[in-house]
């Protein structure tokens, strides 16, 4: 019994001195775990060693001609543009002088039943084509026999891609719904699902002239059965027809009017959509087509108070107003009015003289059901004539309020101003959908020989950003089509995407309405089915003289420059919920119109900005593996969207062996020679620490003031779970560097994140015991570490959403009632969104206790010095976890925010106040969310990554550690303690990561052994070497020198994670009585394939970010154009 009493009483004493010194040890902690981070930065990076290789450098300091520069970008924007208009204006002409031919053409193959025995892979376009054939796809609604081109337009189009390389897609939509493209490609959609005529591209043409469109639809009694349906698909077709440059209203007519309501997604309750016209934005069709196809067919047949509502609508924006829109209203009926005919012709005519007959008015007469009086009403309204065939007429007074004085001799001459519509029968109403959506043919007239530039769309093959240049076609003065070309947008803005004139510098384009076609904060649509979102340029741009000066100047399309103090919206991370940093930066904007074009290119840097060049530097002995930015070329899209052979590998071997170039900038050479002194300080490293280290690298340029670390990650090459470490590079400066400094480059590596558990409990032995929780977090609150990743069950998913706010409920609550957790908030303006992100707020270390209810945590929160991570431990005790989870976190793909527990939630997207039918942001002060940037790779790139002819550069030799201090952290190895079932095993063991993971035989580590030369594997095939990965190892120490501007925020560094995306499936063809299944904006040209992301599209340079570097590239392997190892 007494022996008992001591036991306790000892067991108690110990507690207490646990209790009492658990701060104490953790104050010190924060201090040892720098030390161990100070010591990869030095040992395991180099840092120091580099940054006093740079120190010795002589530099060249090189003042900037911010209008000599704006003045080189234009002159190559407004070339490149020229060149396609030209080639767009040669289809044209071919396609006109095919029409005046008499000669019979043989029909051409059809696209869906091309023969994939001639056709071949192309870089250019992103799948097979024939370059030697031209192929058609005829739309189900297509006229009969439909009138082909003949050979001269097949010859043009061949000369044009002969004359210029970098060309796509040539074609041409005919008024009879024939398509032709070139060059032949093998469609996989149904054979008869495409009709150009339905197309943005081709309306815009037909009819440039901006329009306003309102649509009134009969969902009277009569419409039920198979009626209605077939009018829903021919008003949602019509809204396909229109682009942002538009504006649309919908009505549906009975015995009364229903107007669009918005009952739910982001824009619920929004009223704007019931009295006001709409932009025919992607977002505003998508509210309409809900609206539309929610209504049910009953009522009467009213037509006045539906011509009522229309003009009621029309009146806001055209009377009293000179405008030169086109008003047209789309009168969709099934029967005769149950009010008086008289009535309505009145209305008509009372309405429109009140706008001085502006509108146009269609009719369309559903079914063989309408009687003779009621298809007489229906052609009065359209030809806007009374009883007797008398046409409105409008008075002189009022023709002249649209008109200016010296114009009166015409307005006198011109008494009869009425707008004459149309009347279209459509006995069988099958076809109702082919008839209304060919409207435009009514305004189609020809005049200004002038190229039409649509509105951006994503190209379904992979080709990213697209916008058509085209030109409608005449024959005999009637309009036979449209014919043209696409662009590339990443080749047409590549100089202008990748312009980089010292740090903080970037360029914009924007149109003369103000939407914004380039800008570092615009979003790049990276799936091929989602439509672009369109932004005025000054809600990316919100200070005031922006939009009183340079706004101006984009409007009127003048030139000019201003010194501005701007801000700058910096991502903190890889997504959009790490949030972001706002900076105050004096400026300099220079903006300049594109000739002939409604285009205006601006550049802004940061005033006094230098660049600054290295002196000649001896070339290195060694050379290593080096990849390439877009910036490192004078001519950035040829590096991107040309193949890559066997020649120009050599050519660039040449230059970096002394040689001269065309291709390259001038300081590249000197730069990579200065960057490859990192592989003498990694290859002499014999610190310990390359057991530890998946990747070693160094980037020029970026911007990180800090030791770094990221949030874990699954690595690409097979690793499994890495965290990245990574630190500046300064240019030289004679004392202590700081963070006002230039930034040279970043050096960085990845290691795997058991290791840095192993730190951890090396470190801090308290996180070994099951009695204490220990996290390390980030700025944003997001974990580094957390105990819980170190479970078998653990997925990349979980790493990703990992948040204090999730894995510590508690603690989290007490930090923010604390202030030690700062909520905020930001505008993500492309998905119309208010992000709401933390900011940790811990200077110094805290101790609190977080309670609830009857629950306690005590928890410690320390700074780790010199870095961006925060260390904090918890001493769990009873059920807290479980009773106190006071933060809501949600699962929904878009993490929205809950009600339930606003003041503590996980980061999460909110509504954001935003006018919907104007697409406008009212001013705000909240800061707009950066664009994160990705790396993201092709399926197709991710294979051609896998080495399949090299042999294994590394083997771990898991087997040989034979205890867990020798085991655990190293890269591909983790030490196993119990079998699938928890039971502990007999004899633990070191086994390779894609066997065992978190001490769990037969786990494996997320993305361990998915490249095929990390695996373990027992045939023999492996390195005889028995060192960590070191600088004579193939793929072991890479040095990866990107030359771009990578702008990665304090906090996070090369966040290098790969986005597994899959293909999305390609959405099932509609037949020719159903809508094209996809999004005003995003045009479908046919395709052979599901869409893949182009990795080569270029990033905002605020946004550039590395891809992780792969060992050992070999161009023979690499398809044609995917990706460019460049210099090995």
């Amino acid at each position: 019994m007494k022996e008992t009493r001591i036991k306790v009483i000892l067991g108690v004493l110990l507690m207490l001195y646990l209790i009492k010194d658990t701060s104490t040890t953790l104050q010190t902690a924060p201090g040892e775990l720098a030390k161990k981070l100070a010591e990869l930065a030095i040992n395991g990076l180099g840092t120091s060693e580099m940054q006093g290789y740079y120190d010795k450098l002589t530099f060249k300091s090189l003042d900037l001609d911010g209008n000599s520069i704006l003045n080189d970008l234009a002159t190559r924007f407004a070339n490149k543009l020229q060149t396609k208009v030209t080639i767009a204006r040669k289809i044209k002409d071919a396609v006109e002088v095919s029409y005046a031919k008499s000669a019979t053409v043989t029909s051409r193959t059809e696209c869906c039943k091309a023969d994939t025995r001639w056709l071949k892979y192309d870089s250019r376009f992103r799948t097979k084509v024939n370059l030697d054939e031209m192929c058609v796809i005829i739309s189900g609604a297509a006229s009969s026999n439909p009138k082909q081109l003949q050979d001269n337009v097949l010859q043009t189009m061949k000369q044009n891609i002969e004359n210029n390389p970098t060309l796509t897609w040539q074609y041409f939509g005919s008024e009879e719904g024939l398509y032709t493209n070139y060059p032949m490609i093998r469609d996989s959609s149904s054979c008869s699902s495409y009709d150009p005529r339905y197309r943005p591209w081709y309306v815009e043409a037909a009819s440039p002239q901006p329009k306003d469109v309102i649509l009134v639809v009969d969902y009277s009694g009569s419409m039920g059965g198979s009626r209605l349906p077939i009018a829903k698909e021919a008003a949602k077709t019509v809204l396909d027809t229109l682009n942002p440059r538009d504006r649309v209203a919908f009505l549906a007519f009975e015995s009364g009017v229903r107007r669009v309501k918005v009952t739910s997604g982001d824009a619920k309750d929004e009223k704007c959509f019931e009295s006001s016209l709409a932009k025919a934005s992607p977002v505003n069709i998508d509210i309409l087509k809900k609206f539309l196809d929610g209504e049910y067919a009953s009522g009467g047949t009213m037509y006045a108070i539906a011509f009522n509502a229309a003009f009621d609508i029309l009146d806001k924006y055209y009377k009293e107003k000179n405008t030169t829109r086109r008003p047209v209203i789309l009168f969709m009926t099934d029967g005769a009015p149950n009010d008086d005919p008289g009535t309505i012709l009145n209305t008509v005519k009372t309405r429109n003289q009140g706008l001085s007959t502006k509108a146009d008015i269609l009719t369309f007469g559903m079914g063989g059901g309408i009687s003779p009086a009621g298809v007489d009403l229906l052609q009065s309204l359209a030809e806007q004539t009374l009883d007797g065939g008398a046409r409105f007429e409008v008075s002189l007074t009022t023709a002249l309020r649209d008109v200016s004085r010296h114009l009166l001799a015409v307005a006198r001459s011109a008494r009869k101003l009425v707008q004459v519509g149309r009347y279209t029968p459509v006995t069988d109403v099958s076809n109702l959908r082919n008839r209304m959506a060919t409207y435009y043919s009514a305004f189609s007239r020809k005049e200004d020989d002038k190229p039409i530039f649509s509105v951006p769309y994503v190209d379904t093959l992979g080709l990213g950003l697209l916008t058509s240049i085209t030109f409608p076609c005449y024959h005999q003065g009637k309009f036979i089509g449209v014919a043209g070309t696409d662009v590339v947008m990443s080749e047409l803005l590549a100089d202008v995407t990748y312009f980089n004139q010292g740090q903080a510098s970037y360029a914009f384009v924007a149109d003369s309405s103000g939407r914004t076609m380039m800008h570092p904060l615009l979003p790049k649509p990276s799936d091929p089915y989602q439509a672009p979102f369109f932004l005025d340029i000054r809600d990316l741009e919100p200070e005031g003289n922006f939009s009183d000066i340079i706004f101006s100047g984009i409007k009127s399309q003048t030139p000019g420059s201003l010194f501005l103090t701007s801000s700058r919206f910096l991502a903190r991370g890889g997504s959009i919920y790490d949030g972001v940093t706002t900076k105050a930066i004096p400026s300099m904007y220079y903006w300049k119109p594109i000739p002939n074009t409604n285009f205006t290119l601006g550049i802004v840097v940061k005033k006094d900005v230098k660049n600054y060049i290295t002196d000649a530097v001896k070339k290195p002995e060694d050379k290593a593996i080096v990849k390439f930015g877009p910036q490192a070329f004078k001519n950035p899209y040829e590096y991107l969207g040309n193949e890559e052979t066997d020649k120009t590998v050599a050519e660039y071997v040449k230059y970096f062996d002394g040689g001269t170039s065309e291709k390259f900038k001038e300081s590249i050479r000197n730069t990579v020679y200065v960057t490859q002194m990192a592989e003498t300080i990694w290859g002499k490293s014999n610190t310990g620490l390359s057991q530890y280290v998946v990747w070693r690298y160094i980037s020029a340029q970026s911007n990180i003031d800090k030791l770094a670390l990221s949030k874990p990650y699954v690595d690409a090459a097979g690793a499994g779970l890495v965290i990245t470490a990574a630190q500046t590079i300064f240019k030289v400066r004679e004392n202590q560097h700081a963070t006002a400094d230039d930034v040279i480059a970043v050096m960085g590596a990845d290691f795997p994140l058991p290791y840095f558990k192993k730190i951890l409990g090396d470190t801090y032995p308290l996180c070994k015991s099951s009695s204490y929780t220990c996290f390390v977090m980030d700025r944003s609150g997001f974990l580094i570490y957390h105990d819980t990743f170190m479970t078998s069950s653990i997925t990349a998913r979980d790493l990703n959403l990992a948040h204090v706010t999730d894995k510590e409920k508690l603690v989290a609550q007490d930090m923010i009632q604390r202030g030690l957790l700062e909520r905020k908030h930001c505008r993500n303006m492309a998905s119309i969104k208010t992000v709401n992100f933390y900011d940790v707020r811990v200077t110094t270390g805290v101790d609190y206790t977080a309670t609830y209810l009857s629950c306690s945590a005590n928890y410690n929160i320390f700074p780790i010095s010199g870095s961006n991570a925060f260390l904090g431990l918890v001493r769990k005790t009873g059920s807290c976890y479980s009773n106190g989870a006071l933060c809501s976190c949600s699962s929904d793909k878009e993490r929205t925010c809950s009600y339930i527990s606003p003041d503590c939630q996980c980061p999460c997207s909110s509504t954001l106040d935003f006018n919907y039918c104007d697409s406008e942001y009212p001013p705000s002060n909240v800061s707009i969310c950066a664009v994160p940037a990705e790396a993201l790779l092709t399926s197709e790139e991710k294979q051609a990554c896998v080495p399949r002819d090299l042999q294994k550069c590394y083997d771990p030799k898991c087997s040989e550690k034979t205890t867990e201090g020798a085991c655990e952290g190293v890269v591909g190895c983790s030490w196993c303690v119990r079998d699938g079932d928890g039971a502990s095993l007999s004899n633990p063991f070191c086994s390779p990561i894609d066997e065992c993971f978190a001490g769990t035989k037969g786990a494996k580590s997320p993305g361990a052994g998915e490249g095929n030369y990390c695996k373990s594997t027992s045939d023999g095939n492996k390195s005889s070497g028995s060192s960590g990965l070191s600088g004579g190892a193939i793929a072991g120490i890479i040095i990866a020198v990107i030359i771009v501007l990578i702008a990665i925020i304090v906090g996070v560094v090369l966040y290098k994670k790969i986005h597994k995306k899959k293909p999305s499936a390609r959405p099932k063809p509609a037949d020719a009585s159903s809508a094209p299944p996809i999004q005003p904006a995003v045009d479908f040209k046919p395709g052979v394939a599901p869409p893949t992301v182009n990795a080569n599209a270029p990033y905002p340079p605020y946004n550039q970010q590395a891809a992780p570097p792969y060992p050992a590239y070999n161009p023979q392997y690499l398809p044609p154009g995917e990706y460019n190892p460049g210099y090995q």
